[in-house]
């Protein structure tokens, strides 16, 4: 009996170090290396996915937002502002999913000089631990250094699914999700249209109703984002509000008491949480009108088309920062009103 256990045992231990082996060689999400030795084609699963690319990829800037961000072109960006970067947004990303995109960033990219960060409500009103998981398990083990728990990606069966996705798309020719650059990316689909806009505004929202009181979403930015900036004076900051279309916040005002004059007090509290930091530059778009109330600019109730990711680049570059508390509250008032007073033709 005693032997039949150690062979057992022996066999086990054998299997597991070839699989282990097979997923270190074949690394099919890029965590350890880009593949050389065959052609890639990534998943579009991004908490799967971005860690590798975070690692692997070569880039001075990196972007950090939600699926609002995805849509930023790395090589449009790289033209514009004379940078290498790489685009580490994240659909539905919370704040502290961007805080470990930026950690491994720079972790592993100590020549890291840029950050685009797209401050998102949604992102902050939440706890300060708080990762997407409602689909799956957040891979904590992929976004950190700890060597100890690789065992999680190099033992498991996702990696060798990919792997086998991958084995048939190079049979297949298949040359689809190879472009690192559009992988993430969404085409701008038919634009909205005012009788459209009526319908979604009316439909309840998990995102719409998430927990947007003031204590909670500055409790959440002062955990995960003004530390960022406090530990890296190197690394310049460029935050941004997105400009959300005016009738994604009429439509959270409905539906939530406390989103309004939340995130007003939010604006004016985070200027002051960055303003004694040099390498932080803050702006808000949400009062752009010539934008944010044109229908036509938006494919959906919350996504402009890809054009806008395009104007914020050009935004950032060209002009000036916020400069003042005085300016900052006097957008985010603006944004009040514009929201309170805002009608459908």
């Amino acid at each position: 009996m005693s032997i039949y256990i150690k062979r057992l045992s022996i066999s086990l231990i054998i299997v597991i170090a070839c699989i282990m082996t097979f997923n270190y060689i074949v690394d099919p999400l890029a965590f350890y290396r880009l593949p050389t030795w065959y052609k890639a084609q990534y998943t579009t699963n991004a908490r799967y996915q971005l860690p590798g690319l975070i690692r692997n990829v070569p880039y001075d800037t990196l972007i950090i937002g939600t699926s609002m961000s995805r849509n930023f072109v790395e090589s449009d960006m790289n033209a514009m502002w004379d940078v290498t970067s790489f685009n580490a947004s994240i659909p539905s990303g919370t704040a502290r999913e961007m805080k470990l995109a930026f950690e491994l960033g720079a972790r592993s990219h100590p020549e890291l000089k840029n950050v685009l960060w797209e401050l998102n409500f949604y992102s902050l009103a939440r706890p300060p631990e708080d990762v997407e998981d409602e689909q799956g398990e957040f891979p904590y083990y992929l976004w950190d250094d700890a060597l100890w728990n690789d065992v999680r990606y190099l033992f498991s069966l996702y990696p060798l699914k990919r792997a086998r996705e991958i084995f048939f798309a190079n049979i297949r020719h298949d040359h689809r999700f190879r472009d690192i650059e559009k992988l993430f990316k969404f085409p701008g689909s038919q634009p909205l249209t005012v009788d459209k806009v009526k319908e979604l505004i009316n439909i309840p929202s998990s995102v719409a109703k998430s927990d947007y009181q003031f204590e909670i979403m500055l409790r959440n930015f002062r955990t995960n984002v003004l530390p960022v900036v406090r530990e890296h004076p190197n690394v310049q900051f460029y935050f941004f509000y997105p400009p959300y279309g005016v009738f994604w916040h009429v439509r959270a005002h409905k539906q939530n008491p406390d989103y309004l004059e939340g995130i007003t007090l939010l604006k004016s509290a985070i200027f002051e949480e960055l303003a004694p930091y040099e390498n932080a530059h803050l702006y808000d778009l949400q009062d752009q009108v010539e934008i944010t109330h044109d229908i036509s600019k938006y494919i959906d109730v919350a996504h402009y088309v890809p054009a806008i990711n395009q104007w914020i680049l050009e935004y950032i570059h060209d002009e000036p920062p916020l400069s003042s508390l005085a300016e900052a509250a006097a957008k985010a008032q603006a944004l009040k009103e514009q929201v309170l007073t805002y009608r459908l033709d």
